[in-house]
């Protein structure tokens, strides 16, 4: 990764994009797919545990089946809400809480796909 200031004359070497970030001041804790385990990172990254999608910045939306991956992010303050919570008015989010909403996404993952992949429009000719 090379990192570049604006009126610098040279470029920096940095190990990772989480290196760059934070010498740029904006420093970054990545999130483990998975977890710290090596066998669970490989199993939620084939359940989609990164398949998330932006809801709004610090809101996502995700798939209650990637558990090792949920685990990881509340550990690191983020809330998990089942979404049913959320929609019968149990739980309540704030403008500025970083919280997943999780949804029973099991024929989804069957059909390859997640919940970003339920956001992307498909353009066909003909149609």
């Amino acid at each position: 990764m090379l990192l570049w200031r604006k009126g610098s004359d040279t470029v920096q070497e940095q190990g990772d994009a989480c290196a760059a970030l934070g010498a740029c001041g904006l420093p970054m804790t990545p999130i483990f797919c998975g977890g710290a385990w090596r066998v669970m990172q490989e199993g939620e990254q084939w359940a989609r545990g990164r398949n998330v999608v932006a809801l709004r910045p610090g809101l996502v939306a995700s798939c209650s089946r990637t558990e090792a991956t949920l685990r990881s992010l509340e550990q690191a303050g983020v809330r998990i809400i089942p979404s049913m919570a959320f929609l019968g008015g149990d739980v309540r989010i704030g403008e500025t809480d970083r919280a997943v909403l999780t949804f029973e996404g099991s024929e989804l993952v069957c059909g390859g796909g997640g919940p970003r992949c339920t956001t992307m429009p498909v353009l066909r000719d003909g149609f």
